[in-house]
Parts: structure tokens; C-alpha cells; sequence
């Protein structure tokens, strides 16, 4: 995976997340110094913010900026394509859209995976992915078109697959 999703991977997992250098450092396996070092050249560069808490740099994602919402979008889509893999060889569908929080550069680490679909419902099991991502996969189909909340919402996700609609 590319050096710039494992430096941003904490922020784009959960983006209301704070973390300190030294929380950050054992998280992504580096050391603080090092850690110092990356947290500040990524708020220089406006992808995080920080605020001091006694003495303590917090760092959180800048969901603001466009780039990091750009980069938040790569993300996912980069670690969903086993998934969608997986979904090509189950159904023959036409387009798979990745819709709501994660696409939004709004995902907390208990956000679900919201895929919709665009073919007839079928029951699909997917539990490995699951297990994978730690999240929970909530499939939408064509019949939930209906809906038109939920239709906007889609026309305003990213298309990991196929064409919008």
C-alpha cells in the first residue's frame, strides 16, 4: 500500500480520532522521534490539524480538505477490492457503489461498509470480509431505489465498479 495511506490509515479508519505522537508512533510501528516528524510534515501539508492538551500535540484528519477526502476515497477503494472481487464472481452486476460515511471522510471506527449494488437482491455471505475489515457490510439492491434518501445518497457515493446511475 502506498507510504502516504499508512502514514493517514488511523485518520481514514476513524476521522474524529485524536491521537498524540507517542499514541501514533506505537500505533503505526514507528518511533516518536519519527512519528514527531510525520504528524507535523502532514499538518503542514493540511491533511491534519492539531491542537495542544497539556503540553500534548493532538492530531486529527482535516475532513475540510478536499485532498484528504481525495485520499480518504483511494483508501477504501484500495482495501475494498478483494471485496469487489468477490462480489464480480458472486453476481453479474452492472455497477457497485460505495456510498455514506467512507466516502464522506466521516467514518468512526464502528461506521459499516454501505455497497449498493445494482442488480436484483440476493443473499450473499460476508462474513470473511467482515471478520478482514472489522466492519460490518450492509449490501443495498436495485429494489432500494425506492427509497429516495437512500437514492441520493448513492448518486453521491463512489463507483467502485461499473458506471453510475
Amino acid at each position: 500500500m502506498l507510504d502516504i495511506f499508512n502514514k493517514l490509515r488511523l485518520f481514514f479508519e476513524d476521522c474524529y480520532r485524536e491521537v498524540n505522537v507517542r499514541e501514533y508512533a506505537r500505533i503505526i510501528r514507528i518511533s516518536p522521534p519519527t512519528a514527531s516528524t510525520v504528524l507535523q510534515k502532514l499538518e503542514k501539508e493540511n491533511l491534519l490539524k492539531s491542537r495542544i492538551e497539556r503540553k500534548n500535540h493532538l492530531y486529527r484528519a482535516n475532513k475540510e480538505n478536499p485532498v484528504f477526502i481525495d485520499l480518504s476515497k483511494a483508501y477504501w477503494r484500495q482495501k475494498l477490492t478483494d471485496l469487489t472481487t468477490f462480489l464480480a464472481e458472486k453476481i453479474n452486476y452492472k455497477t457497485i457503489i460505495l456510498f455514506g460515511s467512507l466516502t464522506k471522510a466521516e467514518a468512526t471506527s464502528n461506521s459499516d461498509i454501505d455497497i449498493y449494488i445494482d442488480y436484483e437482491e440476493k443473499p450473499i455471505s460476508l462474513d470473511e470480509f467482515e471478520k478482514k475489515l472489522r466492519r460490518r457490510i450492509q449490501l443495498h439492491f436495485r429494489n432500494e431505489l425506492k427509497n429516495i434518501n437512500l437514492k441520493k445518497n448513492i448518486q453521491h457515493g463512489m463507483v467502485l465498479n461499473g458506471v453510475m446511475i
